[in-house]
């Protein structure tokens, strides 16, 4: 008896077919959600970045106006370092702009 005339030989290999080509759509969709969830991760991560990035333009911009400020009292660029965490060289490059 030949293995291409058994009925059950026909019928496992249909059925193989039939699971490997599953096997391969599930395959095929475990990819894409692995590939989703490392995009939505990484947009998370970049949108985080950035607002850790903008957090501290914005804390630096704040520091320079208040510096500014100061700078028009006459207070010592000494104490102006210790309320705005700006360096003495920041702060005296700021005066030298105006």
């Amino acid at each position: 008896m030949s293995t291409e005339s058994s009925p059950q030989i026909k019928e496992a290999v249909v059925r193989y077919r039939e699971l490997t080509a599953e096997e391969r759509i599930r395959l095929m969709y475990e990819y894409r959600e692995k590939a989703r969830r490392d995009y939505v991760s990484d947009m998370n991560w970049a949108r985080e970045q950035g607002l850790i990035e903008g957090k501290k333009i914005v804390e630096r911009t704040r520091a320079l106006s208040i510096a500014q400020s100061l700078l028009s009292t006459n207070l010592s660029i000494e104490e102006i370092t210790r309320v705005t965490d700006l360096t003495y060289k920041e702060i005296e490059d700021l005066r030298n702009l105006n």
